[in-house]
């Protein structure tokens, strides 16, 4: 993408392969990538945001601030390339066959009006479903925004609003309440760390022994594979464990990840003020020593305060880590 040398080039090149730039998904990442660019921009996530799907070509995004409308305009209608992070707004456009954006100073919104070129080799017709699925992880790692969503095509006007004002507990809140019995040991976070914001939930289910489950974001991107902030969580029960094991001279027990894992539950949304790195291009797998490091001695310190102020919950722990007990097998 760096060697392209002006906006034309880098135009031509996203409307030949419209793929490469926004993916399988489409339009939908396409909104979703542009809206978490916006915030990025802005640095901060204080907007209401509404979608309308008009037809089946023409949609228009309006967004309320407190912003400038002047510097949302030239978001909206950037050239330069200079910041490489910004520009699905210039992706937008290329794939737009109309492309309109208004000042609303009554309403104190700007409206950007596209129509997508359906003569591109991808489906620009938006499932409001679909859209609604994806546009909700916008809203839950971006609390503070409100997004509504507008379906126009049909008789009756569908609709969807969304604001998550608990961020990622809403994921961690839901995956609780699938289980059967009562989680014990239940931890949450919600704070910064040398200017990276974490918020995550830690709980295990009681009701039977699955493979550890997991919902994590960093920044915009879901790391459904995981990597150095789960990693770091791990760690970081392990080590909690550990201490409260020698802390009590519980000299039986031997504390290992692996008997940590089933049962666990795990929600985590991280923001940053910088470009974290990844294991491939896809960015579904962090590799960022920093975070791991910080999470890891977090959530060690949580892991032992909390033991220490619910001792009972070590008990129904205890057999996992005793290789003398039969059912320690299962773990």
């Amino acid at each position: 993408m760096k060697s392209l040398q002006n906006i034309k080039e880098i135009t031509d090149s996203i409307r030949k392969r419209p793929a490469m730039y926004i993916g399988n998904e489409g339009i939908y990442n396409l909104l979703y990538r542009l809206l978490n660019e916006l915030i990025k921009f802005c640095q901060n996530d204080f907007f209401f945001i509404t979608i309308t799907i008009i037809n089946n070509k023409e949609t228009s995004l309006e967004i309320k601030s407190n912003y400038s409308f002047n510097e949302l305009h030239s978001f909206f209608s950037k050239n330069n390339l200079s910041n490489q992070e910004i520009l699905f707004s210039i992706v937008l456009r290329a794939l737009s066959k109309n492309y309109e954006i208004n000042i609303n100073d009554k309403k104190k919104s700007i409206i950007i009006h596209f129509e997508i070129d359906d003569s591109l080799y991808f489906n620009s017709n938006i499932d409001f479903n679909k859209l609604c699925t994806e546009i909700s992880k916008f809203a839950i790692i971006n609390r503070n925004s409100e997004v509504l969503i507008k379906d126009k095509r049909n008789k009756y006007l569908l609709q969807n609003y969304f604001h998550f004002k608990q961020g990622i507990f809403y994921y961690f809140d839901h995956m609780k309440s699938e289980v059967l019995k009562k989680g014990l040991f239940e931890i949450k976070y919600d704070n910064m760390i040398n200017d990276i914001h974490y918020q995550f939930g830690i709980i295990y289910r009681t009701d039977w022994f699955p493979n550890a489950q997991q919902v994590s974001f960093i920044n915009e991107e879901n790391t459904i594979y995981g990597g150095s902030h789960i990693n770091g969580i791990i760690s970081g029960l392990t080590n909690g464990f550990r201490k409260y094991v020698k802390f009590k001279k519980l000299e039986n027990y031997t504390i290992k990840k692996s008997k940590l894992l089933n049962g666990l539950i795990i929600a985590c949304s991280i923001k940053t003020n910088y470009d974290p790195t990844f294991l491939g291009s896809f960015k579904q797998n962090l590799d960022d020593k920093i975070i791991e490091k910080q999470l890891e001695s977090l959530v060690s310190k949580l892991t032992y305060e909390y033991l220490i102020k619910n001792s009972e919950v070590f008990t129904d722990f205890i057999h996992r880590f005793d290789n003398n007990h039969i059912s320690s097998m299962m773990y």
